[in-house]
């Protein structure tokens, strides 16, 4: 009799939100994430911070590991149900740990494209332009932004 194993993919996970977090400005985001969890869908949430240092938003986040100058992902048609189903925004993380970076898009309906009735998934573009999170902090004007939007919406 063995106990059961860890999971085939533990160590990308464990190496992908790692990579994540270390590419945030704790200063101005707090990243609450697990590893190796059993909730689907889901990887934790990210609390955004304002100068003095108290929460201003909270995104919900799914974190995945690419392949290494990879710029794209295949996503599941269910994480954008998932990302219709909650209350906050929802954004995809897609980490090359080889070269230490992560990409993020906000999962909607409006960036599917049009999909056949058998599909399952879609593909992701990520423009490192747009979409980088980095030592700099365009990522975080447009995370505000996105949860300003979210709480117009509930405000209106």
């Amino acid at each position: 009799m063995k106990p059961a194993p860890y999971p085939n993919n533990y160590a990308e996970e464990i190496d992908a939100i790692s990579t994540f977090d270390q590419l945030l400005n704790h200063k101005i985001v707090i990243p609450h994430l697990n590893r190796l969890d059993k909730i689907p869908n889901t990887d934790g949430h990210l609390d955004l911070l304002d100068e003095e240092k108290r929460p201003i938003g909270k995104i919900e986040v799914q974190v995945r590991k690419i392949p290494d100058g990879e710029t794209s992902y295949q996503c599941p048609l269910e994480l954008v149900a998932y990302s219709e189903k909650i209350s906050l925004p929802f954004l995809l993380v897609c980490v090359d740990v080889g070269n230490k970076r992560a990409y993020f898009r906000h999962l909607q309906r409006g960036i599917l494209p049009e999909l056949k009735p058998e599909q399952q998934s879609f593909v992701i573009k990520f423009d490192p332009k747009v979409h980088l999170v980095s030592g700099e902090t365009h990522y975080f004007r447009q995370w505000v932004e996105l949860v300003q939007e979210y709480n117009k919406r509930v405000s209106d």
